[in-house]
C-alpha cells in the first residue's frame, strides 16, 4: 500500500511539474525598461532546427515599408533567417534589429534563443511567443515547437487619483506648455490598464492626429456613453471625463503624447519624442446608507379603531391610526399619524392611541391621567361642542403645548 501511495504521488509531482511548463510566463516591465525572452526548445534526436519565428500579439506598433505610415497590428511575426543553424538575420531586413521595432534584438547560443526589448513602451504589451521550427531528418517532415510569456508594461511613479462609485471624473490629458522650440504635436491618445487583468495589453480610449501619418476618422474611437472628450476643438486640452464610475474602471490611465520636429526629413536621426502622463484611478466606493429600520410601532386596541401601515418598518413608513366609531366628537391621541425617519419614529408621543368619546364624561380627566398637556399647561373643554384642548403658557405653543416659543 505504501508503495502505491508512494508512485501515485510521485505521479502527481510530474504532472504538477509538466502544467507548471506549460503557463506562460508573466514577466512585468515598467516603461523605459529592459527585459529579454528565452527560448530554449527540447530538440528531439535526428531533427535539426529550420525556422523561427517571435509572435507578438497585442497591440505592437509597426512601420509599413511602402509609404512609411505607421499604424498598430494586433498580431506581429518577426522571422528570423537561419543559415547552418545561426541567426543571419530578419527576413527582407538587416541583421539583428527588426526594422518595424528598432528596439527589439536577437540573439542565439547553441539552441537558446533570446530576444531583448530596450526602451519598453505600453504597446510591447501583450503576449510573446517563440516558435521554432524542426525538420525529422529521417522522414522530411517539418513540425513546430512553442513557448509563450506574458509581458506586462507599467507605468512608473504614478499619482494616484480617487474616485467615488457612480460619480463622474475626469481624466487629465493635456499637451505640455515647454515642448522644444521646432516641435510640434504629432498625436495625443490616452490608453487603459485594468489592474484586475494584467494579462490583457493595453486598451485605447481615443487616439487624435494632427500629423499625415493617422487618420483621425480611424483612430479617434471615444465611446460616448461611457467617456466624453472634454474641450476637443482645444489643441492642447484633451481630458475624458468618465461618466459613470465603476468599480472596473480602477486602473492606469495613461496620457501618451508623441512630438515630431517641424519641416524633418524621415531620415533625420534625431526621431520623435514620446511623453507619458499616467494617473493610477482608486476607487473609494459607495458610502453605506445608513440602516434604517424603526422598532415595532404602537398598536390602537382592535375594539377602538385600526393601526394601518404604508410600507412596513424602513425609512419613509407611515403608520396611522384610525378610530372605529367616527362618530363626533371623538379625539386620537396624540397625533393621526408617525412616519419612520433615520430609524425612528416622528413624532414620538408616550402611551398607547387611543380614542375617547368625549360626551361620555370629562374628557380633561382622561387628559391629566394620560399627561397630554406638556409644559405644566392646562385642560379646557369647550362648553358647546365638549372638545378638550391644551391652554398652553407663555413661551409654549403646538397642539398640547409641546413646543416652546421665543
Amino acid at each position: 500500500m505504501k508503495w502505491i501511495c508512494f508512485i501515485l504521488l510521485h505521479i502527481l509531482q510530474l504532472a504538477e511539474v509538466s502544467l507548471r511548463k506549460l503557463e506562460p510566463r508573466r514577466v512585468t516591465l515598467y516603461i523605459g525598461g529592459q527585459t529579454q525572452f528565452k527560448c530554449s526548445p527540447e530538440i528531439p534526436e535526428n531533427h535539426t532546427i529550420v525556422g523561427l519565428n517571435w509572435e507578438l500579439t497585442g497591440y505592437h506598433e509597426v512601420l509599413t515599408f511602402v509609404n512609411r505610415k505607421q499604424g498598430y497590428d494586433a498580431k506581429t511575426r518577426i522571422l528570423l533567417h537561419l543559415e547552418n543553424g545561426e541567426i543571419q538575420g530578419l527576413v527582407s531586413s538587416f541583421v539583428g534589429q527588426h526594422k518595424s521595432h528598432p528596439r527589439y534584438y536577437f540573439h542565439k547560443k547553441g539552441n537558446n534563443f533570446t530576444m531583448l526589448i530596450q526602451s519598453a513602451k505600453l504597446d510591447d504589451a501583450g503576449e510573446i511567443a517563440c516558435v521554432v521550427y524542426i525538420n525529422n531528418d529521417a522522414t522530411d517532415r517539418t513540425s513546430t515547437i512553442k513557448s509563450t510569456a506574458q509581458l506586462i508594461v507599467l507605468p512608473e511613479k504614478t499619482p494616484v487619483q480617487w474616485a467615488r462609485e457612480g460619480k463622474y471624473e475626469i481624466i487629465p490629458c493635456r499637451v505640455p506648455n515647454y515642448l522644444p522650440n521646432g516641435w510640434m504635436t504629432e498625436w495625443v491618445r490616452l490608453l487603459y490598464y485594468n489592474n484586475a487583468k494584467k494579462r490583457k495589453p493595453p486598451r485605447f480610449i481615443f487616439m487624435i492626429s494632427n500629423s499625415w501619418r493617422f487618420y483621425k476618422k480611424h483612430w479617434t474611437t471615444i465611446d460616448s456613453v461611457k467617456y466624453e472628450l472634454m474641450q476637443p476643438e482645444s489643441p492642447y486640452i484633451y481630458d475624458i471625463k468618465i461618466k459613470h464610475v465603476r468599480p472596473s474602471d480602477a486602473g492606469y490611465y495613461v496620457c501618451n503624447i508623441q512630438i515630431e520636429k517641424i519641416h524633418t526629413l524621415f531620415e533625420d536621426s534625431e526621431g520623435p519624442k514620446d511623453y507619458y502622463f499616467p494617473v493610477q484611478m482608486k476607487i473609494k466606493g459607495t458610502p453605506k446608507e445608513p440602516k434604517c429600520k424603526c422598532s415595532k410601532p404602537k398598536h390602537m386596541l382592535s375594539k377602538d379603531g385600526d393601526t394601518l401601515f404604508t410600507n412596513g418598518l424602513n425609512c419613509g413608513s407611515r403608520v396611522e391610526w384610525r378610530c372605529r366609531d367616527q362618530s363626533f366628537p371623538v379625539f386620537t391621541e396624540p397625533v393621526p399619524y408617525q412616519t419612520c425617519v433615520n430609524g425612528t419614529w416622528e413624532p414620538q408621543f408616550e402611551g398607547l392611541p387611543w380614542c375617547m368619546f368625549y360626551t361620555k364624561g370629562n374628557p380633561c380627566i382622561e387628559f391629566q391621567n394620560r399627561k397630554i398637556c406638556k409644559q405644566d399647561s392646562r385642560c379646557y373643554v369647550d362648553g358647546e361642542s365638549s372638545d378638550a384642548t391644551c391652554r398652553c403658557k407663555e413661551n409654549t405653543k403646538g397642539v398640547f403645548c409641546e413646543k416652546t416659543s421665543s
